[in-house]
């Protein structure tokens, strides 16, 4: 129950919960066999990666692959491995996250873990759009959104979606990244998705020329502070903070500043979001 709730609480953002619910449950799996242990020990190293203490993820994450190896569950493995190349690829290690990610979806194919496949594929396209190998990341993502759909998996299938949008965007295609945002923002807000809001409400303004650099200064501003911002969103938002004060003078850096305190951001998404 204390693993459950502290994997449950890393989805609300509460991240904090998150890590002493699970330090709970790893103390009672102590006095179990490693299958136990090995499971709270990846959800810390998982805590870790959001608090963005990508060092300590990676032991953590390290530490519990090396008890699944002899207990040899696949699902165990290819759960670690997947959390594991995420906190490769925060570290822009993306050799470390292709070796990772092609041995886990090797299990999971073998096992006909569709979700850990999509999971894979998802990440796969991350490492590839971060080196702007923008054909090759579509290729990952539209696979990933196409199992999650077959699975059911609605939260995972928008968040992979979101990264086709990036790909699109990457690539010229504003209208179809946005298309693909105003789509996934809506099932975000209507299912209390809210890590799955900050992700599309960040892209969509971070691609829309339209937009003043103030306001995305704003939105950035906000996001930040946001107490649910996962590291990758925190660097995109600090990326568009940065290249929003590079075009602003003094007095309009203090305008947005004025801007990010007159809403929140719901309200900026349901401003700019139409």
């Amino acid at each position: 129950i204390f693993g459950n709730w502290g994997y449950l609480s890393l989805f609300t953002g509460e991240v904090e919960e998150a890590r002493r619910h699970t330090a709970e449950s790893l103390c009672y799996a102590q006095m179990l066999k490693p299958w136990h242990q090995a499971i709270p020990i990846s959800v810390l190293g998982i805590v870790a990666y959001q608090q963005g203490n990508f060092q300590e993820a990676y032991q953590q994450l390290a530490d519990s692959l090396n008890i699944w190896r002899p207990v040899g569950d696949p699902r165990g493995l290819v759960f670690t491995m997947i959390y594991l190349g995420m906190t490769t690829l925060a570290m822009k290690d993306y050799a470390m996250v292709k070796s990772i990610l092609t041995e886990s979806n090797q299990i999971a194919a073998a096992n006909m873990d569709r979700w850990a496949q999509a999971f894979g594929l998802d990440l796969l396209g991350m490492a590839a759009l971060a080196q702007g190998q923008n054909d090759e990341a579509l290729a990952h993502f539209k696979p990933s959104v196409a199992l999650y759909n077959e699975i059911g998996d609605q939260l995972n299938g928008a968040q992979a979606t979101i990264h086709m949008g990036q790909a699109h965007a990457a690539m010229g295609d504003e209208e179809k990244a946005r298309r693909l945002f105003l789509e996934v923002n809506a099932n975000a807000r209507n299912n209390k998705w809210t890590l799955l809001f900050l992700n599309t409400l960040i892209s969509y303004v971070d691609v829309q020329d339209r937009l003043s650099p103030e306001i995305k200064l704003a939105v950035a501003l906000l996001s930040l502070e946001h107490p649910a911002i996962t590291p990758y969103l925190r660097e995109r938002s600090k990326a568009m903070c940065d290249k929003a004060r590079k075009s602003l003078s003094e007095e309009m850096v203090e305008i947005a500043e004025n801007l990010a305190r007159e809403k929140d951001l719901e309200g900026w998404a349901q401003e700019l979001m139409k």
